[in-house]
């Protein structure tokens, strides 16, 4: 049986996007028949399949742990980056270094690397310039990352999709006098959410209600907390919290549309709309800056510029109910055309062996 270890500093219920897609694969994994662990930090939620190993998250400490595991036959090594208590452990860096010397291959899933500074971006080319492997998660970072001369060939791509596997769950959209529109995922800069608040607070029409579904990250900043408070002082915004699991697929399939005004454009990499759209909701979004195929505004999505046309984009869908139908069963065959489990893990065993 192949052995596969996956590394994360948190899962679930922490509230980090990484962790929960670590999740998702290891239950994938399982589901079809590979024994499958997760090294993570000892004070991580204790469940069958999961190691709490990790204390400091320095760099011999998980190099330590990674030898133990081959040493049980666990062949493949997929290190997480970004990871929250990794952020200023610089050792770390020379992880897939201390393993390429002593003949242990490293694969890693970048989940973000376009965005960061240039001191970040120096950092992650050092981690990853001994990997066997670098997956990651949509077409602007793989781009980025193809450009790095010593590791081109060595780069892939394979989003994760949603976090959450739905097996045998109803969710079929419902149509009556009123229309709820939500926001969900993190509170933090560059997901446009004082658009969203924006619309919520001028929109006049009380056939529509607005909802919010998420929290600020593990460690906020000023400027998270800061749209956290606006979004509880809005009088048209009903806020339901940060939602794991059943409670928040309930809450999603009690929704009509779904608005993510992402700041730098939609990408394959939001965990966020990839939920949505297999939840079969409308979901109105920014224009992504690399065609995502599949996705045909009009069709299984509705795009737009800026706040003035989101609001124009919401008044013709009040008045065209079919078009809703329309969209809704689209986003979801477009999602299970794409993304599929079975997609997936066909496509991850490929790049794992």
């Amino acid at each position: 049986m192949n052995k596969i270890c996956q590394i994360s500093t948190v899962l679930p219920p922490a509230k980090d996007g990484v962790g929960a897609a670590v999740m998702k694969i290891h239950s994938l994994l399982i589901k079809n028949g590979f024994d499958s662990i997760i090294l993570t930090s000892t004070d991580q939620e204790k469940k069958t399949g999961i190691l709490n190993k990790i204390v400091d998250w320095n760099l011999f400490e998980v190099y330590r742990e990674i030898k133990e595991l081959k040493k049980f036959g666990f062949s493949r090594i997929v290190f997480h980056y970004p990871s929250p208590r990794i952020k200023n452990k610089h050792s770390i860096i020379f992880l897939s270094f201390l393993l390429f010397i002593n003949k242990i291959s490293l694969i890693i899933y970048l989940h973000e690397y376009a965005f960061y500074s240039f001191k970040g971006k120096l950092k992650i080319f050092f981690l990853i310039l001994f990997a066997g492997k670098i997956i990651t998660t949509d077409e602007l970072n793989l781009l980025r990352l193809k450009k790095l001369f010593l590791i081109k060939d060595r780069v892939f791509k394979l989003p994760t999709g949603s976090n959450f596997i739905i097996d045998n769950f109803e969710c079929e959209i419902k149509f009556n006098e009123v229309l709820n529109i939500c926001f969900w995922g993190y509170i933090m800069k560059g997901k446009g959410i004082r658009d969203y608040i924006f619309l919520a607070d001028n929109f006049e029409n009380e056939k529509v209600k607005f909802f919010f579904i998420g929290d600020t990250p593990e460690n906020p900043t000023e400027e998270d907390q800061h749209l956290k408070n606006q979004i509880l002082d809005s009088k048209k915004i009903t806020y339901l919290g940060f939602l794991q699991d059943k409670n928040l697929i309930e809450e999603l399939c009690k929704m009509h549309i779904i608005i993510l005004p992402f700041e730098d454009g939609l990408s394959e990499r939001r965990g966020s709309f990839m939920l949505a759209m297999q939840l079969g909701r409308i979901v109105i979004t920014t224009i992504p800056k690399f065609e995502i195929e599949g996705l045909v505004n009009n069709l299984n999505v509705l795009f737009f510029n800026n706040p003035v046309e989101l609001n124009q984009i919401l008044n013709s869908l009040l008045k065209n109910p079919e078009l809703l139908k329309t969209i809704s069963i689209n986003a979801k065959n477009w999602y299970n055309s794409y993304h599929s489990e079975e997609n997936f893990m066909h496509n991850l065993y490929k790049l794992l062996f």
